[in-house]
């Protein structure tokens, strides 16, 4: 593959750029795109593939066209040549894919060890590889080793818990919340947050352990613009790759809820994390090394799977 762009060809400022020159017209690229921005048509003889204008903007650069071109003919705005790789034989088994998944656990109790940064970019470079449901890849990760940083962070986050709390005890305060949070919201605090997070705060304010935190020595946070069509979807796909990876490289990790929701709404979390105000935190993960070797896995099942006839 030519991983730059080529000078003789005239590269527009479209979304997507052919190469005439190179392009056979097989039509791939059209059939592929999700939102059919290009067809392929036979003019004077010639099959050409071109650009529909009225679809133009519908391009989310996913860059599906790009990776299925036989020719490398095609570039997409935004999406370097030398992103797309060659693809390999894939020498990993369902068996084994399963096996991994049953490795893996949520890890609630570390170690008091530092995850070196190289894990971390590692892992990160996992959840990178993570695809995008929209098509546009924009994911940001942060990600917080430093034990004074860690500290910070859980302080704000059970400050605005604390308050939550309070709020929920006020019977207006906690019609309105009802109403703007929505039933579910409703009763996952009601039945599911706020009774553990009440134990947790009283064995945070008497220095017994950060259950909020699990006091692991990392935490990654996952980002997206807030205008993203699909940013939670798109960061917890990012956090699954990021469990899966650092599950083949010995840390353990586990999703948090706590975390995301105290990230949009404290005004201090917000300023230490740096986040401009157009980005939210939608997902997070707890990591460190397991403190604790399971013995077993669990092989858990869907609730249900039918087919409709």
């Amino acid at each position: 593959m030519d991983e730059q762009r080529r000078d003789d060809v005239d590269w527009s400022n479209d979304v997507i750029q052919i190469d005439a020159s190179v392009c056979s017209g097989c039509g791939t690229c059209g059939s592929i795109c999700p939102r059919q921005v290009m067809e392929t048509v036979e003019l004077d003889g010639n099959k050409i593939t071109r650009l529909v204008e009225a679809r133009q903007a519908l391009c989310i650069d996913c860059g599906q066209c790009a990776a299925a071109c036989a020719k490398d003919a095609i570039r997409v705005d935004g999406l370097a040549p030398e992103q797309f790789q060659p693809l390999e034989p894939l020498a990993l088994s369902t068996e084994t894919l399963f096996k991994l998944f049953e490795r893996r656990r949520s890890v609630r109790r570390y170690k008091d060890k530092p995850v070196p940064r190289e894990l971390l970019d590692r892992i990160a470079e996992g959840a990178g590889r993570a695809p995008a449901a929209a098509g546009r890849a924009n994911v940001g990760v942060i990600v917080v080793d430093k034990p004074e940083t860690l500290r910070e962070i859980s302080r704000h986050t059970y400050e605005l818990y604390e308050g939550l709390e309070k709020a929920l005890r006020n019977p207006i305060a906690r019609f309105f919340i009802g109403r703007q949070a929505g039933k579910r919201v409703r009763h996952v605090l009601d039945h599911f947050l706020m009774p553990a997070f009440r134990e947790y705060d009283a064995w945070y304010r008497a220095g017994i352990r950060d259950e909020v935190r699990r006091d692991a020595p990392a935490l990654m946070l996952f980002h997206t613009h807030v205008l993203a069509p699909e940013g939670t979807v798109d960061c917890l796909l990012a956090a699954v790759h990021a469990v899966l990876t650092a599950e083949t490289l010995g840390v353990g990790t586990c999703v948090n809820g706590f975390f995301p929701p105290a990230c949009v709404r404290s005004p201090g979390l917000k300023a230490l994390l740096g986040l401009p105000e157009d980005r939210e935190v939608q997902a997070s993960l707890t990591l460190g090394f397991p403190k604790f070797a399971y013995k077993r896995s669990i092989r858990r099942k869907l609730a249900e799977l039918r087919y409709l006839d």
